[in-house]
């Protein structure tokens, strides 16, 4: 029986019943609701209510939405206004606290019919949860028709819409729907659910009610015509027909969108800007490149429209709809063949963040794609007399078939809107417009882009976007490629579609040659092309449609699961080569490497070498963590230099194209280092690799041998000889490595060991096992994948950033078919798939347009949320320590040695600020002396936390959070250095050992104050640059310093080891890492404070600046949009060199918060973070956010990890400054909410 009050309070009337329903479920559960959460609330006498969060210069600038569009009816300064109504002029926004604004350009109302004083901005939507990593949970609602009262609909959505694998969360949301006093078990008792699920899951084949109110799903057939060669019994063209083609209508997709769903409505971009930047120090605004309605490619589609005729009779406003396409196979599976590739449509009038967020249910399943069913073999056989079907003729029937599917989506209905345009009352105000859809992007991996782009797979010219030649791609980010990509462009115009129309004539002509037959050939595969009519040719060209533009770059597939995954491969190969137990060293450095955000990093607790089960994410994480794991298991210091330069190339390029804000210069440097990685792989190419006889890993050689034995059991009774694949010294078994030390082939000369740094350990005997032979692999730079790296500049600049069309997005959306499939009989599932996700849709919009149910409790803390902070520690005052009693405990530890003299000092100097005595300078502190000034601690208590949350603004302008936690490895930190040297690093590095309080009273000479103050306080053991590298962030990029700061802790004996800070001073949590080649500083793990934990410490550590992207822009002194401490007195940046600027003596202490009523360049951003997370985080990491934040818990994309889930940051100074110990202010920080608050009972510790 429950017994909590709020049960206790029901209906007399219906209590029994309703206990009993609670009971049983209990019952099934085994689960009891939650004990309430106690609430402290700290005594008001130690409250000060006149304390600032920051003194008046540390001003810490908060995200907020960018201005208000301009009208005319409300004047705004610094906005031009032209007065002539009949020509095309710009308007500008104000700008914002980090001197970004908006540029519009506004057409004659005449030729347009777009109004001068648009009313509607998305801009105006934004709010503080939405620029942050930590979104608000959704409100929960209700519905009634086709439901028979509002109870039955709770249920059937919180069966449907909350996973098909119920949590605690779901089942305390199933308590409330049934503890809620307007529940009536009459209610559900006679409530027909079979018919309800029939009535939302109706599509257009089923005729009935839905069908005029949103686009449902129809079934269509398929026919392609298969070319029979004349040879064969039956030469010449037959059709075949494929049935269950499920899709929806592209138009009824965008009329659903613009005039049902209200709730996107007030995030729908109608009108494109140029988003543009103008700090002090830059004499012109410079572009920012991020979102897709800012993108040059939404811009330029808009002036197309605007500026061509209107239709006859027409002054609707025009507005562009931009679509994007995702799609991709997935098995629905673990094990078993059930596939699916579904078409995911997203509207790129949407903010990016929104969109990456599966919660928000953007996208729209538009399509599942059918594949050549098995009966079509034996169709085929019939024709060919029993023969069997060449490998040519299937894949050409197939890319028929994807293209023939394309054209029903892309139907007559399409065709006139993309022309003329199709008039709708927009939901979101009422109003009429005229609106246009038009096809931006298509992302999807490299096998989908070539069926889609109709060229072959790794062909001769093997780019979707270019006809480079396979032999010319190892000259990535030379002169000659840059021009080959410009002149060597694929064009879809009347020479390319001869050469499609000559070959079809060919083949489905009277001569009825084969699709593999030498005069098709000649005339195709030069250019790497197949006689396929592509269906964006067919039915768009005549629009304008550049349609091999629209195959946007993948990241993920393209870069972390290919370019680095093959890089990382052959790194392998190399240690394996040299010496089997580096891959187990390596895998060691990989386990001690410390875990960072809520899942930026993960624990690599598998050995990493074997990359088993690993997503990009994974990978990503690999690379992010690589240098210092990998630095000095080279015996050779020369070739160890070249391979850790192309690894800091490697991560720094990955960093660049993965960032979700981008201005002119990042996109110079961007540029800079396509040409810079491009040397550095042909530098390993030609340099490192040679130096090595690298043959397969056994994983790989297992995969070719299962490969091998599966093509043979397909194979004829009696197949022909083949020729041995490998012979000689080539062929090198696994008996033979194992039983020659794992040496075996390895080229390098003086082979005496890798340096007393490497930890090898004892030799594990091997058991002699026959295996299958090794072959010998080289590295190779001719992969599309590799070529891909080249046109990121290019599509970033078109379209936006990478995070906008990745395909993360689409890795992500595929968990609603695989969730669904499991709620079908798994039988004819694709009907079934189409029905789900109606019901789904269906469920979702009327909870989103009710709003009488109030949204479910959910237990958070209100002030650990609140991001317009900049630091938040619990109130509970439960980890009570005497202070007398800690240091007598503690006695004979060096780290308190100067502990009550540094506090007191520190605290005198706070407290005095406080009091407004005079500022607060630290001063000596004599406490010997009873007449000396001093603090005094209520109770002679300090107060312990577990954690503290740090909330910063990040590079792109999100506020984002980080949780700290000193017993775990989320502990180090870093600080702006407060007094600015124009020739040291700009920051300081520290480890919390402490997170602390105190209620503090004042005594001095000559005045006491008897009011208690609560003090904050971190305690902080100090790092220090080590020589070389103490010289500023934004030097540390060059050639012969290309390589992470290096940090050593101070000596435990050190006066300044150990100090104090104002939480208000930390910028944001850093990623620091054990430099594993200087070996630890103690090698028995025995150290000499217990207090410090030094016992582990190694000798050397690295700032890991690609842990995420705000780390990263951190590092990019000045380039960071949301970093403003380090711009705001910088001198005129010089655009001939990306990042040619050195700062002034003197900068402000501390990065503003921008005020709550300013405005953000990204509206409708949620995190991440998501983590893409990603993060993300999606995709594999995919989905994974950066630093830490991310949205809603389902929507980490994984991936920073990016991610995702879903954000970045880093900041520091000298350690030796005298009088200063703990005075280096700063601000910042990354998202984490995976430990509990202090007000909680238990401690969570995450590693």
């Amino acid at each position: 029986m429950l017994t909590s009050s709020r049960y206790a309070s029901l209906p007399a009337t219906v209590n029994d019943d309703r206990n009993a329903i609670v009971d049983f479920i209990q019952e099934m559960h085994d689960v009891n609701p939650p004990r309430p959460k106690r609430q402290r609330v700290i005594p008001p006498r130690f409250l000060n209510h006149d304390f600032e969060l920051n003194d008046p210069d540390l001003v810490d600038f908060l995200p907020a939405p960018l201005t208000s569009l301009p009208g005319s009816d409300v004047p705004q300064d610094n906005v031009p206004i032209i007065p002539e109504p009949s020509q095309v002029r710009v308007v500008d926004t104000a700008p914002n606290t980090f001197d970004v604004f908006r540029r519009f350009t506004r057409f004659p109302a005449g030729l347009s019919g777009n109004s001068y004083a648009e009313q509607h901005d998305p801009e105006t939507q934004s709010d503080m949860t939405s620029m942050s990593g930590t979104p608000p949970q959704p409100d929960r609602a209700n519905v009634y028709a086709p439901f028979p009262n509002r109870n039955s609909f709770l249920l059937s959505n919180w069966f449907w819409n909350n996973g098909l694998q119920k949590s605690k969360e779901n089942f305390q949301q199933l308590l409330q729907i049934i503890g809620s006093p307007d529940f009536s078990p009459e209610d559900i008792s006679g409530t027909n659910w079979d018919q309800l699920d029939k009535q939302l899951g109706i599509n257009d084949w089923d005729r009935e009610e839905w069908q005029e109110e949103d686009a449902g799903w129809q079934e269509s057939s398929v026919t392609i015509s298969v070319p029979f060669h004349r040879n064969t019994d039956h030469p010449g063209p037959k059709d075949y027909v494929v049935p269950g083609f499920y899709h929806r209508s592209l138009m009824g997709i965008i009329s659903e969108k613009l005039t049902v769903k209200k709730e996107d409505a007030a995030h729908f971009h109608l009108e494109p800007y140029e988003l543009l930047w103008h700090p002090s120090h830059l004499d012109d605004p410079i572009p920012l490149y991020g979102e897709m309605y800012s993108s040059s490619a939404f811009l330029r589609a808009h002036q197309e429209l605007q500026q061509s005729p209107a239709e006859p009779g027409c002054v609707l406003p025009r507005v562009v709809v931009a679509l994007m396409f995702w799609s991709d196979a997935t098995h629905l599976t673990q094990f078993g063949s059930a596939k699916v590739t579904p078409l995911y449509l997203y509207f790129g009038n949407e903010s990016k963040y929104r969109r990456c967020m599966p919660s928000k249910k953007l996208a729209e399943h538009a399509a599942f794609f059918q594949q050549l069913p098995d009966v079509f073999k034996d169709f085929a056989k019939t024709h060919t007399g029993g023969k069997k079907i060449n490998a040519e003729l299937m894949a050409h029937c197939n890319r028929e078939l994807v293209h023939e599917q394309w054209k029903i989506l892309l139907d007559a209905e399409f065709l006139h809107a993309y022309e003329h345009g199709i008039v709708l009352k927009w939901v979101g105000d009422g109003e009429k417009r005229r609106f246009y859809p038009r096809i931006m992007t298509y992302s999807a991996d490299y096998p989908e882009k070539v069926v889609m782009s109709t060229i072959r797979q790794m062909g001769g010219c093997p780019c979707p976007r270019c006809r480079i030649p396979k032999a010319d791609i190892h000259l990535l980010g030379s002169p000659v490629d840059r021009a080959a990509r410009i002149t060597l462009e694929r064009t879809d115009n009347n020479i390319y579609r001869k050469k499609i129309e000559k070959a079809r004539g060919m083949i489905y002509g009277k001569k009825n040659m084969a699709i593999d037959s030498a005069a098709v050939e000649r005339e195709l595969k030069p250019e790497s092309l197949v006689p396929t009519v592509n269906a964006f040719s067919d039915r768009l060209q005549k629009f304008g449609l550049h349609w091999p533009a629209i195959f946007a770059v993948d990241l993920l597939h393209e870069i972390e699961l290919g370019v680095w995954k093959n890089l990382l491969i052959h790194l392998l190969r190399i240690l394996e080569s040299v010496d089997d137990n580096m891959l187990h060293e390596l895998d060691r450095r990989f386990r001690l490497v410390p875990t960072f955000g809520r899942d930026t990093i993960r624990r690599f607790s598998r050995n990493a070498s074997e990359l088993k089960k690993m997503a990009a994410r994974d990978y990503e994480d690999l690379l992010q963590c690589i240098i210092p794991v990998f630095d000095g298991l080279l015996p050779d210091e020369n070739l160890n230099t070249s391979v850790i330069n192309l690894l800091f190339q490697m991560a720094h390029w990955h960093g660049l194209a993965k960032l979700r804000l981008h201005s002119s210069f990042t996109m110079d440097l961007l540029d800079l280092k396509t040409t810079v990685l491009g040397d550095a792989l042909r530098n390993f190419k030609q340099e490192v690799c040679p130096k090595f006889a690298t043959r397969e890993l056994r994983r790989e050689a297992a995969a070719r041998e299962r490969r091998e034995a599966s093509k043979a059991a397909k194979a004829p009774s009696n197949p022909k000889p083949k020729k041995k694949a490998v012979e000689g010294p080539q062929a090198i078994t696994d008996t033979q490595a194992d039983t020659t030390g794992g040496q075996v082939g390895s080229q390098i000369i003086g082979q005496a060991g890798v340096g007393a740094s490497v930890e090898t350990g004892p030799a594990m005997p091997v058991v002699a096992t026959p295996r299958v032979a090794r072959k010998a692999k080289t590295f190779s730079l001719s992969t599309y994948k590799m070529h891909a790296i080249g046109d990121y500049f290019s599509t970033i600049q078109t379209f936006g950033t990478t995070d906008s069309y990745s395909t993360e997005t689409g890795e992500l959306e595929h968990r609603v078919p695989k969730a669904n499939y499991k709620r079908t009989s798994k039988k004819a599932f694709l009907p079934q798939l189409a029905r789900i996700d109606r019901r789904q849709a269906r469920l979702y919009r009327i909870d989103q347009a009710t709003t009488d149910v109030a949204p479910i409790e959910v237990q958070t803390s209100e002030t650990s949320m609140d991001l317009s902070i900049h630091y938040h520690i619990g109130i509970s005052q439960h980890l009570k320590q005497d202070i007398r009693v800690f240091l007598q405990e503690n006695t004979g530890d060096p780290a308190i040695e100067y502990f009550s003299v540094d506090l007191q000092s520190h605290l005198l100097a706070r407290l005095k600020a406080l009091l407004g005595i005079e500022p607060g300078i630290p001063a000596s502190v004599d406490l010997q002396s009873p007449q000396a000034e001093r603090v005094y601690y209520k109770g002679d208590a300090l107060y312990r936390h577990n954690i503290l949350r740090i909330n910063y603004t990040s590079y792109d302008i999100r506020r984002l959070q980080d949780v700290l936690n000193p017993r775990t490895d989320h502990r180090d930190v870093m600080l702006l250095r407060r007094y600015r040297v124009s020739t040291k690093h700009q920051y300081r590095y520290a480890r919390v050992l402490g997170i602390y309080h105190v209620n503090a009273i004042y005594n001095g000479p000559t005045r006491r104050d008897v009011n208690v103050n609560r003090l904050d306080f971190v305690w902080v053991r100090w790092f220090e640059l080590i020589d070389g590298h103490d010289v500023p962030a934004e030097q540390t990029w060059s050639n012969h310093l290309a390589c992470l700061s290096q940090l050593q802790f101070l000596p435990i004996s050190d006066r300044h080891a150990f100090g104090f800070l104002d939480p208000k001073e930390i910028l944001r949590a850093c990623h620091i890492v054990p430099r594993f080649r200087s070996g630890p500083r103690h090698t028995d793990e025995v150290g000499l404070s217990g207090l410090a934990r030094d016992g582990k410490d190694s000798n050397i550590y690295c700032v890991n600046r690609f842990v995420d992207r705000d780390l990263l822009m951190r590092f990019h002194w000045g380039l960071g949009i949301g970093h403003t401490s380090s711009r705001t007195t910088l001198n005129k940046l010089d655009h001939a060199q990306a990042y040619g600027f050195q700062p002034t003596e003197t900068r402000p202490i501390h990065e503003p918060l921008p005020a709550v009523d300013e405005e953000l360049p990204n509206p409708d951003s949620r995190v991440e973070g998501d983590s893409y997370s990603g993060e993300e985080d999606a995709g594999g990491d995919s989905g994974k956010d950066d630093g830490g934040g991310s949205g809603e818990e389902d929507d980490s994309l994984a991936s920073d990890s990016e991610s995702a889930t879903m954000e970045d940051s880093s900041e520091e100074g000298d350690g030796h400054e005298p009088g200063l110990g703990s005075r280096w202010w700063s601000k910042d920080e990354d998202f984490e909410d995976m430990y509990r608050d202090d007000d909680s009972e238990d401690i969570l510790d995450i590693d």
